[in-house]
């Protein structure tokens, strides 16, 4: 397979169509294409930009006669095919999904309507009104404490840091003075009475 695959390619890169300078009418350089319709399929062709359009000048020419393998002219439609089938199954599933979702987002719409609703009931609503704000002010209260213990805790580490500071500087003092009090020792007994 890898030999007539390399064989075709080296005939492509021989073929003196392909080193062909073909523009259209409107002087346009054409760039040579290849056709995947189920009739001509691996074709190859050139045809203006414009071609089938308003300004189209109808240039089209094969760049081959049709000496396509039968394998190739078999496989490649069924291919295309199969790719089109695949493509309408991806996008019914794609449907299907947003027809899901639009479901979903319906249902939560009318859920939360029935949620936002005041229910009519034999409860007293002073009772539950009275409970709601006794938990908002408990939870005030609450966050009131987080804060106090926050403002210690911060404290405490800024008292932390002094102490230490405070502490180093007092074992410092008391190093220099142990050795002053060497150096005036080792300097008095070095003195003759």
């Amino acid at each position: 397979m890898k030999s007539v695959n390399l064989s075709k390619l080296c005939m492509e890169e021989n073929d003196s169509a392909l080193k062909q300078v073909i523009r259209c009418n409107h002087e346009v350089l054409l760039h040579l294409k290849t056709s995947w319709t189920s009739s001509n399929p691996g074709r190859r062709y050139w045809a203006c930009p414009y071609y089938g359009g308003p300004r189209s000048c109808d240039f089209w020419r094969w760049r081959d006669s049709e000496n396509i393998d039968l394998r190739s002219n078999y496989v490649i439609p069924k291919l295309i095919e199969k790719l089109g089938e695949l493509e309408n199954v991806v996008e019914s599933c794609r449907f299907n999904e947003v027809e899901k979702l639009i479901g979903l987002s319906k249902s939560i719409k009318e859920d939360s309507e029935e949620v936002d609703k005041p229910n009519k009931s034999k409860h007293d609503d002073n009772g539950i009104n009275m409970k709601l704000e006794k938990m908002e002010e408990e939870i005030r209260k609450i966050r009131e404490k987080e804060k106090n213990w926050r403002r210690i805790a911060e404290g405490r580490t800024r008292n932390n840091t002094h102490f230490f500071v405070v502490f180093f500087c007092c074992i410092l003092v008391i190093a220099l003075i142990y050795l002053v009090k060497m150096l005036y020792m080792k300097n008095g007994s070095m003195r003759l009475p």
